[in-house]
């Protein structure tokens, strides 16, 4: 695929919070297509075609902009240097995805550059407790293969954490995964996976952070596959973190309606967020667990 096979298109999906919001929808001949809004700087859609070539949504959410309304740092409190600093705790005594108002509640600026966009926005010194002037970017790229290509950047005018990602939440020690439910190096199947793991903790499902380690040389290290025999859809995450967030939606249930008055069930959805560790600013870590992990969505 060439970059002349893609298209993007620039629309308004609605307002949120009183604010106009952008739509960019990349797509190309193979029937591949996203959509990105500059609300959060987040996609909203994957269409991507089933082995019979009918197109899929594989992201949840809503139908419009109305409807719509990154890791933890645990006590809401680090320290650089002989500075400690409180950050804004929104999931019980923890920092959430950047606090109450985070990145992924406003509204980014966008510029077009050919077929790619980059949302931009600049986190003032303080903002959610965080020192330093922050100005952070996302770019997205519909790349040849299918690949749907993010590259995300941040620069800050103090020592400050940061740690972007667009959608992790569990604190504690690397321990090997051999002999657990965890081990999903081998192809898995999810629902099998989850089964085993609800009887390992309390989380009901997955909510963990998978260390990653590169092999080769190359930028990007190869996270995870999932695969979904019934339909032939398959998704590879390459990613240059060393770690990854796993969540099969556990917190789901039948009262949140999205998509074409959809239900979304418990277990009806996962994530795979790319990162740093979680609480990674009050830690540090003296070896990476080599590891990637295979899923099948066996249905």
């Amino acid at each position: 695929m060439a970059a002349s096979d893609v298209s993007l298109v620039q629309d308004t999906f609605g307002r949120i919070l009183g604010e106009e919001v952008q739509r960019f929808t990349f797509s190309n001949s193979d029937g591949f297509s996203f959509q990105v809004i500059n609300f959060g700087a987040i996609i909203t859609s994957i269409l991507v075609p089933d082995a019979r070539g009918v197109g899929t949504d594989v992201v949840l959410g809503f139908d419009t902009a109305e409807g719509r309304v990154a890791n933890r740092i645990k006590n809401g409190k680090f320290s650089i240097g002989n500075q400690q600093f409180n950050t804004t705790k929104n999931r019980g005594n923890n920092t959430l995805h950047g606090g109450a108002d985070g990145f992924n509640f406003r509204t980014w600026q966008y510029h077009l550059d050919g077929k790619k966009v980059t949302f931009s926005y600049l986190s003032k010194d303080g903002e959610e407790g965080f020192p330093g002037d922050v100005l952070a970017s996302v770019t997205y790229e519909l790349a040849p293969g299918n690949q749907l290509s993010i590259t995300m950047k941040a620069t800050s005018t103090k020592q400050t954490p940061i740690n972007i990602v667009l959608t992790g939440k569990h604190i504690g020690d690397i321990v090997p995964v051999d002999n657990t439910p965890f081990d999903l190096r081998n192809s898995t199947i999810l629902g099998e996976g989850i089964k085993a793991v609800s009887k390992f903790d309390d989380k009901g499902g997955y909510d963990h952070n998978f260390c990653i380690n590169s092999s080769s040389d190359d930028d990007l290290a190869f996270v995870a596959r999932v695969e979904h025999p019934t339909s032939g859809i398959a998704m590879e995450v390459h990613a240059d973190q060393p770690g990854v967030q796993f969540y099969t939606g556990n917190g789901l249930s039948n009262a949140t309606v999205g998509k074409g008055s959809t239900p979304y069930s418990k277990h009806g959805a996962f994530c795979l967020e790319t990162q740093n560790y979680p609480d990674a600013v009050n830690h540090v870590c003296d070896h990476i667990a080599n590891y990637s992990f295979f899923v099948n969505l066996h249905s």
